[in-house]
């Protein structure tokens, strides 16, 4: 077991998961600049903005955890038990970044938020009270055949033989349970648990435990004014009250002509720190089976656009599409951090925004 952060690149197949240069919007047209960096012009701005994407990282590389082991290995997670007659797992089910790109993690099964820094190295654990009830190491009697051990079999089974196996024996009574985390804008941590049904909210400042409050106390964050109108099947209206000194309204078009079954989708605008950004994508009205066992609504020509908070458009991202994470959240510079479905490991993987090379 490595007890170092283990980093690395991937790279990813443009081909399949981005946008290739000629498949560019109607609309959009790629500039000569002195920039080594891919430059377009589109309906939406006079000037010419970067083209981004978002190349995967990994940057946290752990293990499933157990019930015995979890406090001597700060990347060991949640746990996960193959089982007598079924898997049981308990995965870490919340995941923040501060305002410094530092990682949370809430690993409730363990009673702990695990804290680690941008490049993935651990720093602290934060006890908090996530699971009330039995968890122990058992051991039983399990007859297997002899050639494959993973194989239960019947007791009259020709090549049956007896093996001891140890699992997880745990029983939550669910007076407690851990449900999420949050960072708000002054990187105050809040943790949410249930203790006999009722919420709790628990503040962390400097990872340290400032305040428990009955109920559910949520962060406060700035509403945007939103109104979203559809004026065709290829054309959306967005005018949003912009936290700055004007408000911001913009026609968005599809990106080609449609069919009578795909739909020209705006998302409704989030706001983060420092942008304002706004989603589109066709909906091809299929759905797409991904390798893990789930299907997903297909979208193509998927965009994320960033603004300013007086309207000006600072970045276009290409989206990854095609992808099912259990988890997802966003740093305020739109950074994406996801837990993959992964039953033979543990990772924290980071999108983070590329400008794409001419």
């Amino acid at each position: 077991m490595k007890k170092i952060v283990f980093i690395s690149l991937l790279l990813i197949n443009l081909k399949s998961v981005y946008l290739l240069a000629g498949d560019l919007p109607e609309g959009f047209v790629e500039v000569k600049s002195t920039s080594s960096y891919k430059m377009v012009l589109t309906p939406y701005a006079k000037y010419p903005v970067p083209l981004e994407e978002y190349v995967l990282e990994v940057v946290i590389e752990g293990e499933w955890g157990t019930v015995i082991d979890y406090k001597e290995d700060p990347y060991k997670f949640g746990i996960y038990d193959a089982g007598v007659d079924e898997p049981k797992i308990y995965e870490p089910d919340s995941l923040e970044v501060d305002s410094k790109g530092n990682i949370y993690i809430l690993d409730f099964i363990n009673n702990r938020i695990q804290k680690f820094e941008k490049n993935g190295r651990y720093l602290k654990s934060i006890p908090i009270e996530g699971f009330s009830g039995k968890r122990k190491r058992s051991k039983t009697i399990v007859m297997v055949d002899r050639e494959d051990h993973r194989k239960k079999v019947e007791p009259d089974h020709p090549r049956r033989i007896d093996i001891e196996k140890e699992f997880a024996d745990i029983e939550p009574d669910f007076n407690v349970v851990g449900k999420n985390i949050e960072i708000n804008a002054g990187d105050i941590l809040y943790y949410y648990l249930t203790r006999g049904g009722a919420w709790e909210t628990w503040k962390f400042k400097n990872d340290k435990l400032v305040e428990k409050v009955s109920g559910k106390e949520d962060i406060k964050k700035i509403e945007l004014k939103f109104t979203h109108k559809k004026i065709n099947n290829e054309k959306v209206q967005i005018w949003i009250d912009l936290p700055g000194e004007k408000d911001f309204k913009e026609v968005y078009k599809s990106p080609r002509r449609l069919t009578a079954k795909e739909e020209f989708v705006v998302r409704n605008p989030r706001f983060m720190s420092k942008y304002v950004s706004l989603d589109t994508y066709i909906d091809t009205n299929k759905y797409i089976k991904l390798g893990n066992g789930h299907t997903i609504r297909e979208e193509i020509y998927s965009y994320r656009y960033l603004y300013d908070y007086w309207g000006t458009l600072i970045s276009i991202i290409q989206r990854q599409t095609g992808v099912y994470y259990n988890i997802v959240t966003i740093d305020n510079d739109f950074n994406l951090y996801a837990i993959p479905e992964n039953m033979d490991n543990y990772s924290i993987e980071k999108l983070k925004r590329t400008k794409i090379l001419k």
